[in-house]
């Protein structure tokens, strides 16, 4: 009855047993042992067929010779071994992997008479961690590409985090925009980091994007940098960044250099605030037209002669009135 329960026991166990004597052979296997390793699994008659049942090194990948068998090993010490694991070529020809586990068996007098083997199918397990480094270094690999991205940026970009708005990524474009290239900024705080007079308004901004999740553009943004400081403009975007509860948790802040292009607006602007002024002193009426006839400006004194309020009311006068002007090459 005993025996019975003992074979029930180990028929039904979820992980494979082999049962081997003093010399190697085995006597016993249950149901799992047949299935992990995908086929009817022949009992060896002695160590020197354990080559039956294929094994590799995981590291090496090498084969493994009859006696480095754990079940050898064990036959031949009188001591556990294991767990360990082995990569195994099951007999359909599939590749599999096993941890493996030997104990000896001794009787009342200490003598070793066998070993019990037992065999857990990490297939799954092994498969899924290789998956897991695999995306670990593609994770790896893009973030250091995004790295170099970031880096190489032809605009400032900087992350921060959390509500004291503290440094986590900064490139070097950023720093040098800021007039900060000498004093690294990750880990400090924007109070920190900011001249005094700008602080307010840039954690106003920052404090905005936090609180409502929604991105804030500034442009033409006029601060200072440099030694000596020198007046510069910015546009800026400042988006938020949402952690895996969908709150926000950072804001990420895009900033271009714009002073080239004020600086030439203001040139244009200043021109044309010249030109008014030009005309605006003239005496005499000066209309200007394009080239179908389209009046384009009327300074004040051709105004005045027509008697117009404005220069839209002149070109739907000449309209409504039927005036033609000839222009000649």
């Amino acid at each position: 009855a005993e025996r019975r329960r003992l074979a029930a026991v180990l028929a039904n166990l979820p992980v494979g047993v082999w049962v081997a004597d003093r010399n190697g052979r085995f006597v016993d296997k249950n149901k799992a042992a047949d299935e992990i390793w995908a086929g009817d699994a022949p009992l060896a008659r002695g160590t020197d067929e354990y080559k039956r049942y294929v094994s590799r090194d995981p590291q090496s990948g090498q084969a493994l010779a009859p006696e480095d068998y754990p079940m050898s090993k064990v036959l031949s010490t009188g001591e556990p071994v294991g767990p360990v694991e082995v990569d195994i070529e099951r007999f359909d020809g599939t590749e599999g992997a096993v941890l493996v586990s030997v104990v000896p068996i001794k009787d009342a007098q200490g003598t070793l008479t066998g070993a019990v083997g037992i065999n857990v199918d990490i297939t799954g397990r092994r498969r899924a961690e290789e998956e897991r480094e695999r995306l670990l270094e593609e994770n790896r690999r893009q973030r250091e590409f995004l790295e170099r991205l970031i880096e190489s940026a032809p605009l400032g970009i900087a992350v921060l985090r959390g509500p004291e708005h503290r440094f986590e990524l900064a490139n070097r474009c950023y720093e040098i925009m800021l007039g900060l290239a000498e004093h690294p900024l990750v880990g400090r705080s924007a109070v920190e980091v900011f001249p005094e007079p700008a602080v307010r308004g840039t954690l106003d901004v920052l404090d905005d994007v936090y609180r409502t999740g929604k991105t804030v553009s500034v442009h033409d943004y006029r601060g200072t940098r440099g030694t000596p400081r020198e007046g510069t403009w910015w546009d800026s975007d400042h988006i938020p960044l949402h952690g895996l509860d969908g709150e926000v948790d950072g804001v990420l802040v895009l900033l271009r250099e714009v002073t080239e292009q004020v600086r030439a607006r203001q040139r244009i602007e200043a021109l044309a605030a010249r030109d008014q002024a030009i005309l605006g002193s003239m005496n005499d009426g000066l209309v200007v037209f394009d080239l179908d006839g389209n009046v384009l400006e009327m300074n004040p004194a051709a105004l005045q002669l027509h008697g117009f309020e404005s220069v839209e009311e002149a070109c739907r006068g000449f309209r409504d009135y039927g005036l033609q002007f000839e222009l000649s090459h």
